[in-house]
């Protein structure tokens, strides 16, 4: 299929070009909406009012995810402001494309040789990546990770030199949040430079935590150090609002490359000061206040509008495809090989059958059987 047919992929160049086009050209979130009407393209989960980098790339995502992105570059390219050479050859070029080319990692156009080949080399090294790592199906050849394309993609949109530092990851209980724990340790030990820093209330037990024990627990991951002192009398507004101001200078010359990851923050767990604070880091980390601090969210109850540069996730049930994906993946990992396809539609049949329905059944349960079912049919014995 062609490469408006499929799912945007910034990593790209063709995708990154048209990226890059379209925030400078069309710098308003009014033009933004008059494009995603004229597609057709859903908008529910995106904030159509926020910065426009980040809402470009949400919008182009969802338009390749809702196979609209034909139609998306078809009004763009049509718009009288679409009148850069470089940019209309390249639309062109690709909505040219039949549906059977398979997408090329060509350069945008106009690149000169030496560009062209910088371009390729970093596409190459990104792709590499994404085949050794980011795509695995069982991490360690043992733990399942269904799915996910999307948040594989934004973690990957993570990586310096991405501008990317916030993740909010939303969830029901059973999704899979605290299973992306796992997968950006997995990440961490293949070749990924960040220092991984977790704080984890899935677990807690008695009072919930507050925002001035969250506070201690924060300074201790980023820094080392106790937090500022903060007034008996406080109220929990400015322990959050000293706590950002504090962190905001303190970070300012860091140059370590932390990961805060903070997992089962819900009502339950902590208050709503502590609810705050994790906002507050989340907002802050997004706006580029703490220094290379990046910060991931899993189970996020905020409002994500209110954090309109973080990258947002909301997990569903993986679909058929994602399982046969995951089998096929999981396949190659442990016997070097993928079964055929006739082959992968009649093992999730199956598998959909005994343990199903898969849209219906959640992840924390699906996960550990289908590692189980892989192991079973694709692991070589001795």
């Amino acid at each position: 299929m062609g490469q408006l047919d499929g799912e945007f992929h910034v990593t790209n160049p063709n995708a990154k070009a048209l990226y890059d086009f379209v925030r400078v050209t069309f710098d308003s979130p009014d033009s933004v909406k008059v494009f995603t009407q004229t597609a057709g393209v859903a908008t529910g989960m995106i904030d159509v009012g926020g910065p426009i980098d980040p809402l470009w790339l949400d919008v182009l995502r969802a338009a390749g995810k809702q196979r609209l992105l034909r139609k998306l570059i078809a009004a763009i390219q049509a718009d009288p402001n679409s009148a850069d050479p470089e940019a209309q050859a390249l639309m062109l070029e690709l909505l040219a494309e039949p549906e059977d080319v398979i997408p090329a990692e060509a350069p945008p156009p106009g690149t000169g040789p030496t560009a062209a080949a910088a371009v390729a080399a970093v596409a190459a090294a990104v792709n590499a990546v994404a085949a050794d790592v980011y795509d695995e199906g069982l991490l360690w050849k043992d733990m399942p990770f269904i799915g996910r394309d999307s948040l594989r993609e934004s973690l990957k949109l993570m990586v310096p030199p991405a501008p990317h530092r916030s993740l909010l990851v939303i969830g029901n209980e059973g999704s899979g949040k605290t299973w992306t724990r796992q997968f950006l340790r997995y990440l961490k030990e293949n070749g990924g430079s960040m220092q991984l820093r977790p704080i984890d209330m899935s677990l807690r037990a008695g009072l919930p935590v507050d925002e001035r024990e969250l506070a201690t627990l924060v300074a201790d991951a980023l820094l080392g150090k106790e937090p500022p002192t903060f007034d008996p009398t406080a109220q929990p507004e400015a322990v959050v609002s000293r706590m950002r101001t504090w962190l905001s200078g303190e970070l300012e010359e860091s140059t370590r490359p932390i990961w805060l990851v903070l997992d089962g923050f819900t009502p339950k767990t902590a208050t709503a000061g502590a609810i705050q604070l994790v906002n507050e880091l989340a907002q802050a980390a997004a706006n580029g206040e703490l220094g290379p601090v990046h910060v991931i969210v899993l189970g996020y109850n905020g409002n994500p509008a209110l954090t309109a540069a973080a990258l947002c996730e909301a997990l569903a049930a993986p679909t058929r495809d994602e399982v046969k994906e995951f089998f096929a993946r999981a396949a190659l990992a442990l016997q070097g090989t993928q079964p055929a396809d006739a082959a992968l539609d009649q093992l999730v049949d199956r598998f959909d059958a005994r343990h199903g329905p898969l849209a219906t059944t959640p992840i924390s349960r699906l996960g550990p059987l289908a590692r189980q079912r892989a192991l079973t049919l694709f692991r070589d014995e001795p």
